[in-house]
């Protein structure tokens, strides 16, 4: 999935057991040569990512998850379909630069499930109301759970009426859920991780488990950001949003304010 002028486009590479992305511009509509297939639904969908002091990437990857959703019909008695964020904890932290300005587990999680709550409000397609639905937050309620079915403590969240379900792990390999739980249909991952999906579908085929979809959202391009502290950074808006810019821009604020 790839944000441009023309819109998202997402379509599933043929007998793959992955997914590859489409990017449509204004002038491949007008020329009639978007893909129209229907994308595929899961009734769960895997994600992870360090979340730190949210930004704009991270919520484009969130919200392209959400559209991989397959959504109950209205008046239909279903399970909810359900989003598992594995969100980064201290064993996959140890290299992360500017770390004092980290935030903790508890707070990048709750920051997620707040950003859902204004995301969530789904319908299914050709749901007429989905085109005139307020855009305001989404009710939700928040339970911690002391071992979720990976055995780990999570955080909880029901939206849309209990129409969907988001899991907050605490995610302390590259793997996590994706390895415990075979019932997982598709994983979202940015330009960046495209090679933990790939790694993730190798576990799977060892333990006998079908490859799970991978779908690619494009997040803002962070080169520019200096991880070893050297060289130049590129002085362009993209460049800036990601966790590591932010966190240094704090520790910089600080380290300025004590002089």
């Amino acid at each position: 999935m790839v944000p441009v002028p023309g819109g998202i486009s997402i379509s599933p590479a043929a007998a793959t057991g992955a997914t590859t992305t489409t990017t449509t511009t204004g002038k491949e509509e007008a020329d009639g040569e978007v893909d129209t297939q229907e994308h595929k639904s899961y009734d769960t969908v895997i994600l992870g990512g360090t979340f730190d002091h949210l930004h704009p990437g991270h919520k484009l990857l969130l919200h392209g998850t959400v559209l991989l959703l397959e959504l109950p019909k209205p008046g239909q008695a279903s399970s909810p379909s359900t989003v598992i964020i594995g969100v980064s904890g201290d064993p996959m932290l140890q290299n992360k630069k500017f770390a004092d300005e980290l935030e903790s587990w508890d707070t990048r999680s709750r920051s997620v499930l707040a950003f859902l709550a204004t995301t969530l409000h789904v319908s299914p397609p050709g749901d007429a109301t989905a085109a005139t639905a307020a855009v305001t937050p989404s009710s939700y309620r928040v339970e911690r759970i002391v071992a979720g079915p990976s055995g780990g403590p999570e955080l909880h969240a029901v939206y849309a009426d209990g129409a969907v379900r988001v899991r907050c792990t605490v995610l302390e390999d590259p793997f996590g859920p994706t390895v415990d739980e075979e019932p997982i249909g598709a994983i979202c991952v940015s330009g960046e991780t495209r090679g933990g999906g790939r790694a993730v579908n190798e576990k799977r085929a060892a333990k006998g488990w079908h490859a799970l979809d991978a779908y690619e959202v494009d997040v803002l391009d962070t080169r520019g950001i200096v991880e070893d502290g050297g060289g130049a950074r590129e002085e362009d808006f993209a460049a800036k949003i990601s966790s590591t810019a932010i966190r240094q821009q704090r520790a910089e604020a600080k380290a300025k304010a004590q002089i």
